[in-house]
């Protein structure tokens, strides 16, 4: 299970947040909103957030290539990703290269 501030530091931990272009992939408020798209609905107690499981992160995933790579990101990038295949490639490339070629700090 992963909460709130798992799948917080995930974001920051992959690059979604900043880029070497210095354009994010998404914004904090994009990714909470995600979050919450993708958490188990609620059916009593309203205070408290569901934590993500397994089914419910990859639907996280999913959800953030297919914001972080939309028709206006895509223009300013050059690049086009038309199917939601594409733009989990590019995601998953983007989270591979901010592992594999992290940016001087």
């Amino acid at each position: 299970l992963a909460g709130y501030m798992e799948i917080m530091k995930f974001c920051e931990d992959y690059c979604c947040f900043s880029s070497d272009t210095g354009a994010a992939l998404l914004t904090t408020v994009q990714a909470a909103d995600i979050y919450l798209a993708s958490a188990p609905k609620r059916t009593h107690c309203l205070d408290t957030v569901p934590d993500l499981n397994e089914a419910n992160f990859l639907d996280f995933i999913l959800r953030m290539a297919i914001v972080a790579y939309s028709p206006k990101e895509d223009l300013r990038e050059g690049t086009f990703h038309e199917t939601p295949e594409n733009k989990l490639k590019a995601l998953l490339l983007h989270m591979w290269k901010a592992i594999n070629h992290p940016r001087a700090q």
